[in-house]
């Protein structure tokens, strides 16, 4: 049998019964969780359009430059 003590830690230890508040508590605080995933998923996209095309804008001058200026080295082969 439990001391009074003992019992009173037991049920300071135990979870108590869910709740309608409690779930819509956690509820709300998933669909928080979900707004700002989308939000943070919506700049990652756009961020990976921009980068995207920084690279083939790069690529493209970098090709440009090469042929633009060949190796002097193989000019003289």
């Amino acid at each position: 049998m439990l001391t009074d003590d003992q019992d009173h830690l037991r049920k300071a230890l135990t979870a108590a019964e869910p709740t309608l508040e409690r779930h819509e508590e956690i509820v709300a605080c998933a669909e928080r969780r979900v707004r700002r995933a989308s939000e943070r998923l919506d700049r990652a996209q756009t961020e990976l359009a921009e980068a995207a095309e920084a690279l083939i804008t790069a690529r493209e001058a970098r090709t440009e430059w090469i042929a633009n200026n060949p190796d002097p080295q193989l000019m003289m082969l």
